[in-house]
């Protein structure tokens, strides 16, 4: 298969064989690169602001981020079995997608750090990040 990040294994740990075959009549190769591609852009889009996201999914084999490929897994696992049967979406597949954006969120917001790697400048040092704060002066208000 030609995924970006994930591999035939990793989806066979979280989603038996027998069960990706028998949840679509299509190629279900295809079907989950589609799914892994869009997944890809939206955990990209929520984690860019902090992390050099096409450098964490530029990783292969044991150099992948664990935090990453269990948050991806878990994204693509529900949005394939969602597809077929959006009511007859097992619970323990939407509490780990539920998991899944929670750790997201918590990523996002720098509450911790999963050892992406951060943007760096042109001497390869860690950049910056840009800080956000309240610059008003109490004293300026009567």
């Amino acid at each position: 298969m030609a995924y970006i990040f994930l591999t035939d294994g990793d989806i066979e740990v979280s989603l038996q064989s027998h069960l990706i075959t028998a949840n679509s009549a299509d190629a279900p190769a295809l079907i989950f690169e589609k799914i892994e591609k869009s997944q890809i852009d939206f955990i990209s889009a929520m984690l860019n602001s902090r992390y050099d996201m096409a450098v964490a999914f530029a990783q292969v084999d044991d150099e992948r981020n664990g935090v990453l490929l269990e948050i991806l897994i878990k994204l693509v696992v529900y949005k394939f079995i969602k597809r077929n049967a959006a009511r007859k979406v097992p619970e323990d597949a939407k509490d780990d997608y539920k998991w899944a954006m929670e750790q997201l969120e918590k990523i996002q917001a720098g509450k911790y750090y999963p050892g992406l790697p951060q943007y760096e400048d042109e001497n390869g040092d860690t950049a910056l990040k840009p800080i956000y704060a309240n610059n008003t002066k109490p004293e300026n208000y009567i």
